[in-house]
């Protein structure tokens, strides 16, 4: 590989890790919503039971 074949596969590297980072984190923040509205159900379900 020549220099700039090299430098070509760096960055493309970067830029998938930057990718791959971007996904992840709206998959985490997807998950988080989720958890949050199901935590909120819970504890209503929890509440009215103990009612």
């Amino acid at each position: 590989m020549s220099v700039s074949n090299v430098t070509k596969y760096a960055l493309g590297m970067h830029q998938a890790l930057i990718d791959g980072a971007q996904a992840a984190l709206w998959v985490a923040t997807g998950i988080g919503i989720v958890g949050i509205v199901l935590a909120f159900m819970l504890k209503n379900t929890v509440d009215n039971q103990t009612k």
